[in-house]
């Protein structure tokens, strides 16, 4: 479910929306009903691939990369990332990154559970 989430983090367009700065790092702690605290963070690391880190519920590191093919955006995200999203049942709707409020919005649906808005701010060090 979270790993959806990070997938709609990397499923922005590449031609038409804006792309979060490379080095950029968004992050947000959300509370799933029924599941748990869950920790997102996204490092944008270049302009076509993402680092993705879980904590919580989810322990895991992953990377997504994103691509066009036949004027498609196509998002590949690591296997492991795949799997987890997999067993957990869940997608992530309507990527998009807000460069008005630097944040990262997208949509959390877990199968047969909910469907939650996630917003991920930006991490500044």
């Amino acid at each position: 479910m979270i790993y959806n989430i990070l997938l709609f983090i990397f499923s922005l367009n590449l031609n038409n929306i804006k792309l979060p700065p490379i080095g950029a790092i968004y992050t947000r702690n959300i509370n799933l009903p029924l599941i748990g605290d869950q920790y997102i963070e996204t490092e944008y690391i270049n302009k076509n691939t993402a680092r993705i880190q879980l904590n919580g519920l989810i322990n895991e590191n992953g990377t997504s990369k994103i691509y066009v093919e036949n004027d498609k955006e196509i998002v590949k995200i690591s296997d492991n990332l795949l799997n987890v999203m997999n067993k957990y049942k869940c997608n992530i709707d309507t990527p998009r990154y807000d460069d008005k409020k630097d944040t990262v919005i997208f949509k959390l649906n877990i199968r047969y559970l909910f469907s939650k808005e996630i917003c991920l701010i930006r991490f500044h060090k």
